[in-house]
């Protein structure tokens, strides 16, 4: 079981490719379907009026919105990076809190990712275990509020332009977004890599 790890040797998105993603990033729910408001039992409105507590303060979470790139870039996926996954997205951080509250994912085992910006210099994504419960868990879509009752126990500031596996199903947030996030995700259900 690991938290994260960078994947060596996969060949970098084409810069059309890129500048497709970020351009729909930009343009948004005016333009494009977000696609990840199937993933939310109750939809997304829960995770966009989403409070969380760190250090006991109250935060609005941030929220995360996914756009398909085009059939091209799936086509390109198969080829390149994994040939059977759940989804290729565009995937763009939004709201106005430095804070994406702890959740573990439901739509994907595994999470490849390519990540364009970050979000500030000092933004990471958090690991976090609840006592009491195992680290990994299932497959469903789950919200932890109150995140002063998790114990954190890895972090990472994520590579820029580098492909990394993340581990979904561990509770995990992100703080100290203060620009743009954007990335280029595939969702899996099983690992398609090998690791030393």
């Amino acid at each position: 079981m690991f938290t994260w790890m960078p994947i060596e040797g996969l060949p970098h998105p084409p810069q059309h490719f890129i500048d497709r993603a970020i351009t729909i990033a930009n343009e948004g729910k005016e333009k494009h379907k977000n696609i990840t408001t199937g993933y939310y039992p109750g939809g997304a409105e829960v995770h966009v009026d989403r409070t969380v507590v760190l250090e006991g303060e109250e935060y609005s979470s941030r929220y995360q919105v996914g756009y398909e790139i085009g059939e091209d870039f799936d086509q390109w996926v198969k080829e390149n990076i994994v040939e059977n996954f759940v989804n290729a997205t565009v995937r763009r951080s939004e709201g106005k809190s430095p804070l994406h509250g702890a959740h573990i994912d439901n739509s994907r085992r595994w999470a490849i990712w390519y990540m364009i910006e970050r979000g500030g210099e000092d933004s990471r994504t958090r690991f976090y275990k609840l006592p009491g419960h195992d680290t990994e868990w299932p497959l469903e879509h789950r919200v932890f509020n109150n995140m002063d009752e998790l114990v954190e126990f890895d972090s990472v500031k994520w590579p820029i332009k580098q492909w990394f596996v993340i581990n979904t199903s561990i509770i995990h947030a992100i703080t100290d977004v203060v620009g743009p996030r954007t990335s280029i995700q595939i969702g899996t259900m099983d690992l398609p890599f090998k690791f030393k």
